[in-house]
Protein backbone atom coordinates (compact mmCIF):
# COMPACT_ATOMS: atom_id res chain seq x y z
CA UNK A 1 0.00 0.00 0.00
CA UNK A 2 1.48 3.44 -0.49
CA UNK A 3 2.38 5.81 2.16
CA UNK A 4 -0.36 7.64 3.57
CA UNK A 5 -3.26 4.69 3.18
CA UNK A 6 -2.26 3.52 6.38
CA UNK A 7 -1.21 4.72 10.13
CA UNK A 8 2.81 4.88 10.87
CA UNK A 9 4.11 4.94 14.30
CA UNK A 10 7.94 5.17 15.54
CA UNK A 11 8.72 2.16 18.07
CA UNK A 12 11.57 2.07 20.45
CA UNK A 13 13.02 -1.24 20.15
CA UNK A 14 15.76 -3.69 22.62
CA UNK A 15 17.76 -6.23 22.24
CA UNK A 16 18.83 -8.47 25.15
CA UNK A 17 20.20 -11.54 24.87
CA UNK A 18 19.21 -12.21 21.47
CA UNK A 19 15.73 -11.09 21.81
CA UNK A 20 14.43 -7.93 20.52
CA UNK A 21 11.53 -6.53 22.25
CA UNK A 22 9.76 -3.33 20.63
CA UNK A 23 7.34 -1.31 22.19
CA UNK A 24 5.10 1.64 21.59
CA UNK A 25 4.96 3.19 25.27
CA UNK A 26 5.15 6.99 24.77
CA UNK A 27 4.74 6.91 20.69
CA UNK A 28 3.24 10.03 18.90
CA UNK A 29 1.53 10.18 15.65
CA UNK A 30 3.75 12.98 14.12
CA UNK A 31 0.84 13.15 11.04
CA UNK A 32 -3.43 14.31 10.68
CA UNK A 33 -5.83 12.17 9.42
CA UNK A 34 -7.79 12.78 6.75
CA UNK A 35 -11.37 11.23 6.64
CA UNK A 36 -12.68 11.36 3.49
CA UNK A 37 -16.86 11.21 3.38
CA UNK A 38 -18.73 9.47 0.35
CA UNK A 39 -21.17 6.85 -0.14
CA UNK A 40 -20.64 3.52 0.64
CA UNK A 41 -18.53 1.27 -0.93
CA UNK A 42 -17.30 3.48 -3.88
CA UNK A 43 -14.11 4.07 -5.37
CA UNK A 44 -12.15 7.55 -5.37
CA UNK A 45 -9.76 9.03 -7.35
CA UNK A 46 -7.99 11.46 -4.67
CA UNK A 47 -4.75 13.52 -5.63
CA UNK A 48 -3.06 16.18 -3.06
CA UNK A 49 -0.32 18.80 -3.41
CA UNK A 50 1.92 20.01 -0.10
CA UNK A 51 0.95 16.58 1.45
CA UNK A 52 3.65 14.46 2.95
CA UNK A 53 2.16 10.71 3.85
CA UNK A 54 2.85 9.29 7.75
CA UNK A 55 5.95 7.55 7.58
CA UNK A 56 7.60 9.41 4.65
CA UNK A 57 10.10 12.27 4.42
CA UNK A 58 9.04 13.69 1.08
CA UNK A 59 5.71 14.83 -0.50
CA UNK A 60 3.39 12.39 -2.67
CA UNK A 61 3.25 13.03 -6.21
CA UNK A 62 0.87 10.23 -7.16
CA UNK A 63 -2.64 10.54 -7.04
CA UNK A 64 -4.52 7.47 -4.42
CA UNK A 65 -7.12 4.96 -5.37
CA UNK A 66 -9.09 4.74 -1.77
CA UNK A 67 -12.77 3.09 -1.52
CA UNK A 68 -14.80 4.12 1.23
CA UNK A 69 -16.32 1.53 3.52
CA UNK A 70 -19.66 0.26 4.09
CA UNK A 71 -20.28 4.10 6.06
CA UNK A 72 -19.07 5.57 3.05
CA UNK A 73 -15.33 6.71 4.92
CA UNK A 74 -11.91 6.25 3.44
CA UNK A 75 -9.12 7.98 4.90
CA UNK A 76 -5.16 9.68 4.18
CA UNK A 77 -2.56 10.23 6.85
CA UNK A 78 0.25 12.25 7.04
CA UNK A 79 0.55 15.76 7.16
CA UNK A 80 -1.03 18.35 4.58
CA UNK A 81 0.97 22.24 4.76
CA UNK A 82 -0.62 24.93 4.52
CA UNK A 83 -1.97 25.67 1.26
CA UNK A 84 -1.97 21.80 0.94
CA UNK A 85 -4.82 20.75 -1.60
CA UNK A 86 -7.33 17.56 -1.98
CA UNK A 87 -9.23 16.48 -5.34
CA UNK A 88 -12.23 13.73 -5.31
CA UNK A 89 -12.85 12.35 -7.48
CA UNK A 90 -15.16 9.73 -9.10
CA UNK A 91 -14.77 8.93 -12.81
CA UNK A 92 -14.74 12.05 -14.61
CA UNK A 93 -17.07 14.07 -12.29
CA UNK A 94 -14.90 16.41 -8.97
CA UNK A 95 -16.73 16.03 -5.86
CA UNK A 96 -14.65 18.22 -4.09
CA UNK A 97 -11.87 20.38 -4.01
CA UNK A 98 -10.49 21.69 -0.92
CA UNK A 99 -7.10 23.74 0.18
CA UNK A 100 -6.04 23.78 3.58
CA UNK A 101 -5.69 27.68 3.73
CA UNK A 102 -3.93 29.94 5.67
CA UNK A 103 -6.67 31.02 6.99
CA UNK A 104 -7.82 27.74 8.49
CA UNK A 105 -5.47 26.11 9.03
CA UNK A 106 -1.98 28.41 9.70
CA UNK A 107 0.94 26.36 9.40
CA UNK A 108 -1.28 23.19 7.88
CA UNK A 109 -3.11 20.62 9.59
CA UNK A 110 -1.72 19.79 13.13
CA UNK A 111 -0.03 16.49 14.52
CA UNK A 112 -2.57 13.44 16.01
CA UNK A 113 -5.71 15.72 14.75
CA UNK A 114 -8.79 14.63 12.18
CA UNK A 115 -10.10 16.32 9.84
CA UNK A 116 -13.06 15.52 8.13
CA UNK A 117 -13.93 16.34 4.26
CA UNK A 118 -17.01 15.75 2.57
CA UNK A 119 -17.41 14.65 -1.09
CA UNK A 120 -20.39 13.02 -1.33
CA UNK A 121 -22.72 14.30 -4.36
CA UNK A 122 -24.42 17.37 -3.08
CA UNK A 123 -26.55 19.39 -4.91
CA UNK A 124 -27.62 23.46 -3.26
CA UNK A 125 -31.24 23.55 -3.88
CA UNK A 126 -31.18 27.01 -3.65
CA UNK A 127 -28.68 27.89 -6.29
CA UNK A 128 -26.24 29.61 -3.70
CA UNK A 129 -29.44 31.08 -1.93
CA UNK A 130 -32.03 32.40 -4.69
CA UNK A 131 -35.70 31.65 -4.25
CA UNK A 132 -35.99 31.92 -8.34
CA UNK A 133 -34.23 29.88 -10.99
CA UNK A 134 -34.06 30.57 -14.79
CA UNK A 135 -34.40 27.99 -17.54
CA UNK A 136 -30.46 28.25 -17.78
CA UNK A 137 -29.73 27.05 -14.36
CA UNK A 138 -32.74 24.47 -14.96
CA UNK A 139 -30.79 23.38 -18.49
CA UNK A 140 -27.20 23.54 -15.82
CA UNK A 141 -29.25 21.57 -13.21
CA UNK A 142 -30.25 18.41 -16.06
CA UNK A 143 -26.36 18.28 -17.66
CA UNK A 144 -25.31 17.95 -13.73
CA UNK A 145 -27.70 15.13 -12.84
CA UNK A 146 -26.72 13.47 -15.94
CA UNK A 147 -23.02 13.48 -15.03
CA UNK A 148 -23.27 12.34 -11.74
CA UNK A 149 -25.91 9.32 -13.02
CA UNK A 150 -23.41 8.45 -15.95
CA UNK A 151 -20.30 8.33 -13.54
CA UNK A 152 -22.25 6.42 -10.87
CA UNK A 153 -23.45 8.38 -8.78
CA UNK A 154 -27.00 7.16 -8.25
CA UNK A 155 -27.74 8.88 -4.45
CA UNK A 156 -28.40 12.20 -4.91
CA UNK A 157 -28.61 14.39 -1.49
CA UNK A 158 -30.21 18.21 -2.20
CA UNK A 159 -29.54 20.36 0.58
CA UNK A 160 -31.53 23.82 1.72
CA UNK A 161 -35.02 24.30 2.92
CA UNK A 162 -36.34 26.30 0.79
CA UNK A 163 -35.13 25.24 -3.07
CA UNK A 164 -35.46 27.67 -5.84
CA UNK A 165 -38.51 27.67 -7.83
CA UNK A 166 -39.25 27.49 -11.25
CA UNK A 167 -43.13 28.79 -12.83
CA UNK A 168 -44.12 25.46 -14.94
CA UNK A 169 -46.85 25.13 -16.52
CA UNK A 170 -49.12 27.03 -13.87
CA UNK A 171 -47.05 25.65 -11.23
CA UNK A 172 -44.13 27.36 -8.83
CA UNK A 173 -41.78 24.40 -8.77
CA UNK A 174 -38.24 23.82 -7.24
CA UNK A 175 -35.75 23.64 -9.43
CA UNK A 176 -34.44 20.21 -9.02
CA UNK A 177 -37.65 18.79 -8.90
CA UNK A 178 -38.23 20.01 -12.97
CA UNK A 179 -34.32 18.56 -13.52
CA UNK A 180 -35.69 15.11 -12.88
CA UNK A 181 -38.72 15.65 -14.85
CA UNK A 182 -36.98 16.30 -17.55
CA UNK A 183 -34.17 13.63 -17.32
CA UNK A 184 -37.27 11.53 -17.35
CA UNK A 185 -38.41 12.79 -20.92
CA UNK A 186 -34.89 13.20 -22.22
CA UNK A 187 -34.14 9.53 -21.99
CA UNK A 188 -37.02 7.73 -22.88
CA UNK A 189 -35.79 5.90 -25.96
CA UNK A 190 -32.16 7.22 -26.32
CA UNK A 191 -31.18 5.48 -23.13
CA UNK A 192 -34.12 2.48 -23.76
CA UNK A 193 -35.19 4.13 -20.10
CA UNK A 194 -31.78 3.14 -18.35
CA UNK A 195 -32.49 5.93 -16.39
CA UNK A 196 -35.86 4.67 -14.98
CA UNK A 197 -35.85 4.14 -11.37
CA UNK A 198 -32.14 4.82 -11.31
CA UNK A 199 -31.75 7.76 -8.48
CA UNK A 200 -32.15 7.50 -4.72
CA UNK A 201 -32.63 11.47 -3.56
CA UNK A 202 -32.09 12.81 -0.07
CA UNK A 203 -33.97 16.04 0.31
CA UNK A 204 -32.01 16.82 3.46
CA UNK A 205 -33.68 20.14 4.37
CA UNK A 206 -37.03 20.67 2.84
CA UNK A 207 -40.27 20.78 5.42
CA UNK A 208 -42.77 21.15 2.55
CA UNK A 209 -43.62 19.40 -0.53
CA UNK A 210 -45.55 21.40 -3.34
CA UNK A 211 -47.96 20.53 -5.56
CA UNK A 212 -47.21 18.72 -8.64
CA UNK A 213 -43.47 18.72 -7.39
CA UNK A 214 -42.17 15.27 -8.61
CA UNK A 215 -44.44 15.24 -11.18
CA UNK A 216 -43.77 12.17 -13.58
CA UNK A 217 -39.95 12.04 -11.92
CA UNK A 218 -39.66 8.18 -13.14
CA UNK A 219 -35.85 8.53 -12.88
CA UNK A 220 -36.11 8.03 -8.96
CA UNK A 221 -36.06 4.83 -7.45
CA UNK A 222 -36.15 6.15 -3.85
CA UNK A 223 -37.15 9.42 -2.15
CA UNK A 224 -36.29 10.11 1.94
CA UNK A 225 -37.88 13.22 3.26
CA UNK A 226 -36.02 13.74 7.11
CA UNK A 227 -37.76 16.94 7.37
CA UNK A 228 -40.81 16.95 5.34
CA UNK A 229 -44.27 17.59 7.52
CA UNK A 230 -46.85 19.15 4.81
CA UNK A 231 -47.71 17.44 1.64
CA UNK A 232 -49.34 19.50 -1.59
CA UNK A 233 -52.00 18.51 -3.80
CA UNK A 234 -50.51 15.87 -6.23
CA UNK A 235 -46.97 16.12 -4.93
CA UNK A 236 -45.91 12.57 -6.04
CA UNK A 237 -47.75 12.25 -9.25
CA UNK A 238 -47.08 9.21 -11.21
CA UNK A 239 -43.55 8.30 -10.15
CA UNK A 240 -44.09 4.84 -11.71
CA UNK A 241 -40.82 3.75 -10.89
CA UNK A 242 -40.27 4.74 -7.20
CA UNK A 243 -39.63 1.74 -4.93
CA UNK A 244 -39.47 3.98 -1.61
CA UNK A 245 -41.00 6.43 -0.08
CA UNK A 246 -39.56 7.33 3.47
CA UNK A 247 -40.80 10.29 5.91
CA UNK A 248 -38.83 11.12 8.49
CA UNK A 249 -40.93 13.22 10.44
CA UNK A 250 -44.13 12.98 11.50
CA UNK A 251 -46.66 14.54 8.77
CA UNK A 252 -49.45 16.67 9.76
CA UNK A 253 -50.80 18.18 6.77
CA UNK A 254 -51.79 16.12 3.29
CA UNK A 255 -53.40 18.65 0.87
CA UNK A 256 -55.24 15.95 -0.66
CA UNK A 257 -57.91 18.02 -2.59
CA UNK A 258 -58.07 15.70 -5.89
CA UNK A 259 -57.21 12.39 -3.98
CA UNK A 260 -54.50 12.20 -5.88
CA UNK A 261 -50.89 13.01 -3.91
CA UNK A 262 -49.57 9.46 -4.18
CA UNK A 263 -51.17 8.36 -7.21
CA UNK A 264 -49.99 5.23 -9.42
CA UNK A 265 -46.32 5.65 -7.25
CA UNK A 266 -44.54 2.20 -8.36
CA UNK A 267 -46.95 1.60 -11.20
CA UNK A 268 -44.26 0.11 -13.36
CA UNK A 269 -42.57 -2.21 -10.80
CA UNK A 270 -45.75 -3.68 -8.87
CA UNK A 271 -46.27 -0.58 -5.98
CA UNK A 272 -44.11 1.36 -3.64
CA UNK A 273 -42.73 0.80 0.22
CA UNK A 274 -44.30 3.43 1.96
CA UNK A 275 -41.39 4.21 5.67
CA UNK A 276 -43.22 6.33 8.58
CA UNK A 277 -41.83 7.67 11.57
CA UNK A 278 -43.44 5.40 14.22
CA UNK A 279 -45.06 8.42 15.87
CA UNK A 280 -47.27 8.56 12.80
CA UNK A 281 -49.44 6.53 14.96
CA UNK A 282 -50.20 9.70 16.99
CA UNK A 283 -51.01 11.78 14.16
CA UNK A 284 -54.58 12.98 13.05
CA UNK A 285 -56.87 10.19 12.02
CA UNK A 286 -56.78 10.57 8.52
CA UNK A 287 -52.91 11.24 8.45
CA UNK A 288 -52.62 8.01 10.93
CA UNK A 289 -50.76 4.73 8.80
CA UNK A 290 -54.80 3.64 8.33
CA UNK A 291 -55.69 6.84 7.84
CA UNK A 292 -58.09 7.39 4.75
CA UNK A 293 -54.92 9.43 3.07
CA UNK A 294 -52.11 7.34 2.66
CA UNK A 295 -54.63 4.59 1.39
CA UNK A 296 -55.17 6.71 -2.83
CA UNK A 297 -52.75 4.33 -3.61
CA UNK A 298 -52.22 0.65 -3.55
CA UNK A 299 -49.10 0.56 -0.96
CA UNK A 300 -46.85 -2.59 -1.36
CA UNK A 301 -45.81 -2.02 2.30
CA UNK A 302 -46.37 0.16 4.87
CA UNK A 303 -43.35 0.52 7.70
CA UNK A 304 -43.07 2.08 10.93
CA UNK A 305 -39.69 3.62 11.94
Amino acid sequence: MQLGMTEYLYGNYQIENEIMTITFEGAIRTYSRLRIVGLPNHTLTVTTTDFTPAGATEVATAAYTLTTDNNGNAFLYGVFAEGATVSVKQGDITLKDYTFSAEKNPNGTEYNKSYALDARPVIDGTLGGKTEATEEELADMVELLKNYIENGHTTIIVTGSQPAKLLKDGYLTPVVSLAFEQLTYAYWDEKNDSYRGTVDLIYQDVTEIVEYEFYVCDVLKSITLPKVTTVGDSGFWACYYLETLTFGSVVTTINDNSGEVFYDLGYQIGGCNLVLNSEQTNAAADYQPSGNTWWNTEWKSITLK
